[in-house]
């Protein structure tokens, strides 16, 4: 089994802009009553639900793009937490230009200089 593994996942309604989904691994499939919510896996794009049907007769895959999703809610072991915990801390490649362990683009330093100094 793969961690971190998404347990509860909140969601913009896909008719009804101001109410919002619950779905958790294990219960209801909050569209479908007959449904039981089986996996929730996220990528940048979107994130997939895999629910089955009472009596396990159909497989269902939904497809929610990742800007309705309001919450996501991982699971893990306490080991692979506290290595998630770091990685975190020490900030990832990713985390834009604001993170302070960054170095400056020259030119954007350059520019800054520039503006700065008095006429």
């Amino acid at each position: 089994m793969e961690y971190p593994r998404i347990k509860v996942m909140v969601t913009e309604h896909p008719n009804r802009s101001t109410e919002r989904l619950r779905w958790i691994v294990g219960e209801t499939h909050p569209l479908l009553g007959d449904s039981k919510i089986v996996a929730i896996y996220a990528n940048e794009d979107f994130v997939e639900v895999y629910s089955l049907t009472a009596g396990f007769k159909s497989g269902i895959r939904d497809i929610i793009q990742i800007d309705h999703v309001r919450l996501l809610q991982e699971v893990m072991p306490a080991g692979i937490w506290r290595d998630e915990l770091e990685r975190a801390e020490l900030g990832s490649p990713d985390d834009g230009p604001d993170d302070p362990g960054d170095s400056p683009d020259p030119s954007e330093t350059q520019a800054a200089q520039t503006t700065q100094q008095p006429s």
